[in-house]
């Protein structure tokens, strides 16, 4: 919640819920079904206590929710897994400013996709380069595979097309280096393989060397564009402007 300004406090259990509470608070936001909280006994416990702070509930299973006849007390319910810009409406409609006015949250701005490909060859490049120029996103080359480890680190990037055969460092190589990172930070960015070489056991060596997927070469704009739409993350801008027909 650092990015909304916002001060959080976190209960582990009911008791220690029901302890924090007072009137320095705004909003509570709760899971349906924790090992020591339930929801629903949070709002029947604040409603004998007459407590008038909105209560937001997360759910995996909202219909149950909705059914309990007690799902009146809470003020907003919301789907998990939870979209960023759902929470960030929610807060929007319900935290009040120490002057009782409504909050006003803005989602932090949206950024471009950002796409690493690890080709030495320079015209291979060019064609992957010309292939995705009507799409909305930040390109970077890596040259070899020591290079594209580098830049997973630094650039960060949404999505990574691995050529296979590399100097230095070949793709599936590089590939181990960056799960192994993965490891550490949690992470798993989808790594697709692009290789000249498409034989019968190429689908589980890759597979086995961690990349997600894999593309023939020559390669197709089409798929390309699709891997890349399939791993779009939340917070990023639109990768294809809708044109008019499809608007239609």
């Amino acid at each position: 919640m650092n990015q909304l300004q916002l001060e959080t406090i976190g209960a582990s259990d009911m008791a220690e819920a029901l302890e924090i509470l007072d009137d320095t608070i705004d909003l509570i936001i709760t899971d349906h079904k924790l090992p020591h909280l339930n929801a629903i006994a949070l709002a029947d416990n604040m409603s004998e206590r007459d407590s008038h702070i909105p209560v937001l509930l997360l759910s995996s299973n909202i219909a149950a929710a909705r059914s309990d006849p007690r799902a009146e007390r809470f003020a907003a319910m919301l789907q998990k897994p939870l979209p960023r810009h759902a929470l960030f409406s929610a807060l929007e409609k319900l935290a009040p400013d120490p002057k009782g006015q409504p909050l006003e949250v803005a989602p932090p701005p949206l950024r471009k996709m950002r796409i690493l490909a690890a080709e030495d060859n320079r015209t291979n490049q060019l064609v992957f380069k010309k292939m995705i120029k009507n799409l909305n996103i930040m390109l970077q080359f890596a040259a070899d595979g020591e290079e594209a480890v580098q830049l997973y680190q630094n650039f960060k990037p949404d999505l990574v097309f691995m050529d296979i055969s590399m100097p230095r460092m070949d793709g599936k190589q590089a590939t181990q280096k960056i799960r192994q990172i993965e490891t550490e930070n949690g992470a798993h960015i989808p790594i697709v393989a692009m290789t000249a070489h498409a034989l019968p056991d190429d689908d589980r060596t890759i597979l086995e060397a961690g990349l997600d997927h894999y593309l023939s070469k020559p390669l197709k704009r089409g798929l390309i564009e699709e891997h890349i739409m399939l791993a779009q993350p939340t917070g990023t801008e639109p990768v294809k402007e809708l044109d008019v027909q499809d608007a239609g």
